[in-house]
């Protein structure tokens, strides 16, 4: 995501979009967690945790999710993100932390309602922007390997197996933890991305864009207008000629 002032479009560009007909087009903020937000990702990490039941990873399904007093700890940090809905409410979250002096990051969790809309992809480019900013080279992560929402996914997004060999003492730990809670019977890895120039700054603020405009020029006015109001950063998507927008 760029900033408000520089809002870009995911599918299109303005310039590239037909002058004369309906232009649908909605936006989504990802914005730092509150204290009002806590309960809300309990609910959003439970309904995460169902689709491992189909793998037969009901230990998985089933772990209890961070406290609401693990959550404030994230939030007050300014280490926990949120993706929201047209309301406003969390439908997707992430926390990170500093481990091994790379960006960890502690759970990453979309509700199934919302899956397949890069919503995870965007919060980890916000973790990013996170690690660049405190002076770190890297994000890492703990998975499965062999369930494909977990680590063929985050292979695709650029990360790679850190061998058990030359993981650090904080991951090791890390590692134990979750043994700890028999979260360790299936294929579990360590993975890590070099951080890349591309990340930068994300400040925090909240916005959501829903309309129609018939012109390039009034989609750009639209985004101007609306982004004006709160300070922040938006992914606009366009969508021409749906009666509904999906991101």
């Amino acid at each position: 995501m760029k900033p408000t002032s520089e809002s870009r479009l995911r599918r299109g560009s303005p310039r590239r979009l037909r002058r004369g007909r309906l232009i649908r087009y909605t936006a989504r903020i990802i914005r730092p967690a509150r204290d009002d937000d806590l309960q809300g990702l309990q609910d959003v990490e439970r309904a995460a945790g169902a689709p491992f039941r189909e793998f037969g990873m009901g230990e998985v399904a089933d772990d209890t999710p961070p406290t609401v007093a693990e959550l404030a700890a994230f939030a007050r940090d300014g280490r926990a993100w949120v993706d929201t809905d047209h309301a406003d409410k969390p439908v997707a979250y992430l926390l990170v932390e500093a481990v091994d002096g790379d960006a960890h990051i502690e759970q990453v969790s979309v509700h199934p309602d919302y899956a397949h809309r890069r919503m995870g992809k965007s919060l980890m480019d916000v973790a990013a922007a996170w690690a660049q900013q405190h002076g770190m080279v890297a994000s890492t992560l703990r998975t499965y390997a062999e369930v494909p929402w977990n680590g063929p996914c985050y292979q695709r997004l650029g990360f790679r197996v850190v061998p058990a060999n030359e993981l650090g003492a904080d991951l090791r730990a890390v590692r134990r933890a979750e043994t700890t809670r028999g979260l360790d019977r299936w294929p579990c890895v360590v993975m890590r991305r070099p951080l890349t120039t591309r990340e930068g700054p994300r400040p925090a603020g909240w916005l959501h864009l829903v309309g129609s405009v018939e012109s390039p020029e009034q989609l750009q006015q639209a985004v101007e207008r609306d982004s004006g109001r709160v300070p922040g950063h938006t992914d606009l998507h366009p969508l021409p000629q749906l009666s509904s927008a999906r991101h």
